[in-house]
């Protein structure tokens, strides 16, 4: 069963607002686990399409912007280990500059 676009784009919402609240501290490395996601990222990007369509949502132009920054972020997403090992190299590269 699909989810419906417009709980896609929300809770899409909800992981980025949590990613950077968390990013000094958990993702330093600003790669998140695709894990994370509501949906695959092709459903997301989906959403965003129909979300952004003239006539869903009359969305005020500095809201259209934020979106678009909010979709780029889609792209730091990747595989979990791959992001786990990108956060592994960093904390023994400070290690070592310290």
């Amino acid at each position: 069963m699909r989810i419906p676009w417009e709980k896609i784009v929300q809770e899409y919402g909800g992981v980025i607002a949590k990613v950077m609240a968390e990013v000094k501290t958990k993702y330093p490395t600003m790669v998140f686990p695709s894990s994370m996601l509501p949906a695959s990222k092709a459903d997301i990007k989906d959403a965003f399409d129909m979300f952004l369509e003239p006539g869903n949502f009359d969305l005020p132009k500095q809201q259209r912007s934020s979106m678009s920054s909010i979709y780029m972020v889609l792209d730091r997403f990747i595989d979990d280990e791959d992001a786990k090992a990108k956060d592994e190299e960093y904390q023994a590269f400070r290690k070592k500059a310290k």
